[in-house]
């Protein structure tokens, strides 16, 4: 008995595999770097600082609140900052206040975590008003004036 020849089989597919397998590995390498870069890009975030002086009898170098018009302008107020659709996107809170002049009384605070990459931001001091800002106003100190 004969045993049964075969055809011979070509090695080209296995080449194939081999030339294909360089650009698999970099396709999957490019991928995953553009996955890094917009996961990084949508976490970036900023911190704003700010001042609010109010224009009230105070004593300069004293601490200070808000007076009678601003009962509500003191240590631990709300500053709330807003995207462009008026929703909440970071919080914050006055620091104490501090007579700069005897008719001003100036605050301090910051807001952690604002997301960047909004086209418009509002940021509102214990309701009163928004302010309206871009990005490169909001990353330098923004200063809010009420009273004057």
């Amino acid at each position: 008995m004969t045993s049964p020849s075969f055809p011979e089989t070509e090695s080209a597919p296995v080449a194939s595999r081999r030339r294909l397998w360089p650009w698999l590995a970099g396709g999957a390498v490019v991928l995953a770097v553009a996955v890094v870069a917009v996961l990084a890009l949508a976490g970036r975030s900023f911190d704003a600082t700010g001042t609010l002086s109010v224009f009230a009898p105070t004593l300069p170098e004293q601490a200070c609140q808000g007076g009678r018009s601003f009962q509500d302008i003191k240590q631990g107020a709300p500053v709330v900052v807003y995207d462009g659709a008026g929703k909440t996107i970071a919080l914050g809170t006055l620091d104490a206040g501090r007579g700069t002049t005897s008719v001003e009384c100036r605050f301090t605070f910051t807001v952690e975590g604002v997301p960047s990459g909004q086209d418009i931001y509002g940021v509102e001091i214990s309701n009163r008003g928004v302010v309206k800002l871009n990005e490169d106003q909001m990353r330098k100190p923004i200063a809010i004036t009420l009273g004057q």
